[in-house]
């Protein structure tokens, strides 16, 4: 009983619980959508929609100290009313 108990625990500290902390959320030009995945080395990469519709892929620790704000694509620029890339 008490390795299952343990396994509990753990579950509780599995990326699925966090993934509510984060989605939803805006960084930037990026709104996170949902867990992409997770790497041993790095943790969570969340999925992102930019503001110009093209999706993006984040690490927690980038979204959130501010690295990670956008696409990526070449610099977004305001012409007439719309966003261009």
């Amino acid at each position: 009983m008490v390795r299952l108990n343990s396994i509990v625990e753990r579950l509780d500290m599995l990326p699925s619980r966090r993934a509510a902390e984060l989605a939803g959320q805006v960084f930037g030009r990026l709104t996170v959508v949902c867990i992409y995945g997770h790497t041993a080395k790095h943790g969570i990469v969340w999925q992102c929609r930019c503001r110009c519709g093209a999706t993006a892929y984040g690490l927690t620790e980038k979204l959130r100290g501010g690295e990670t704000q956008s696409c990526g694509r070449p610099r977004h620029t305001r012409s007439s009313g719309r966003i261009t890339h």
